[in-house]
């Protein structure tokens, strides 16, 4: 069941499906960069189509079938969108990020790999594109996804899981493991949209398993006076915790629809 509280219309492209006793399990694996246009300096042309490797050292092995990734769709120079889908198959018509003009976007994408695990991306228009490899699907992978009716784990608007607005560059703990439906113990990684609320300047947040020093890793781009949510899939830490870090002040709402475990 899809709701929206304004008049608009709707896309949904489906990717994918779990059930019981079928598919492959899933491997989450702290988020690893495995391709980024910035460097080169050199915007992506329209029409561009990008090869991302999922495998190597520390990414999925040779069996894996499916990949969970985080794309960034950065400075488009107009609006677009980006496609992903496995190499070595026909591209379909499909939109995994839109951007707007002058805007940069990430979102969450799972996707079925080619044969030899390599991902394809189409950019419509002039962009930077940046790839964040967060887990893999396939037959030695160990965990299982548990969906939930999504509940709210937390909501700075109401203190919730934390109280009041996120400042720049200040990192914040929240138990998630025992939470709604989460058990307490057996979850490894958890499913949740983030939504950013009220920015007065656009900046990006940072989910990770409390690591000593925060990945130089980007989930969710918001810009300033609006709202802009996308789906986080992140490995929790060894006491079930997520640490939240953004670099710009903003509410934060977070969702939780699933785990892995």
């Amino acid at each position: 069941c899809v709701f929206s509280n304004v008049g608009t219309h709707v896309v949904v492209d489906l990717f994918g499906s779990f059930a019981p006793g079928s598919g492959n399990r899933f491997e989450p694996i702290s988020a690893q960069r495995r391709f980024d246009s910035r460097p080169s300096g050199a915007v992506l042309p329209a029409g561009s189509v990008v090869r991302v490797a999922s495998r190597g050292a520390g990414a999925a092995p040779a069996d894996s079938t499916a990949a969970s990734f985080t794309v960034h769709a950065l400075d488009a120079a107009a609006g677009g969108y980006v496609t992903v889908w496995p190499c070595g198959t026909t591209m379909p018509v499909v939109s995994s990020v839109n951007v707007a003009a002058g805007t940069s976007v990430t979102n969450a994408v799972d996707v079925a790999v080619g044969s030899g695990g390599d991902v394809c991306f189409f950019v419509s228009a002039p962009m930077h594109l940046a790839v964040d490899l967060a887990g893999w699907y396939g037959p030695s992978a160990t965990t299982e996804f548990h969906a939930l009716t999504p509940f709210r784990l937390a909501d700075t608007r109401q203190g919730t899981g934390w109280q009041g607005s996120f400042a720049r560059n200040t990192e914040r703990r929240i138990d998630v493991a025992g939470a709604g439906g989460i058990p307490a113990a057996a979850a490894r990684a958890v499913v949740a949209q983030f939504t950013a609320v009220n920015a007065p300047a656009g900046g990006f947040l940072t989910v990770h398993p409390c690591l000593a020093r925060a990945p130089q890793r980007s989930m969710l781009r918001y810009p300033a006076s609006a709202n802009m949510a996308a789906l986080v899939n992140s490995v929790l830490s060894a006491d079930g915790d997520w640490c939240v870090v953004t670099n710009a002040s903003t509410d934060l709402v977070v969702d939780v629809t699933g785990w892995f475990g």
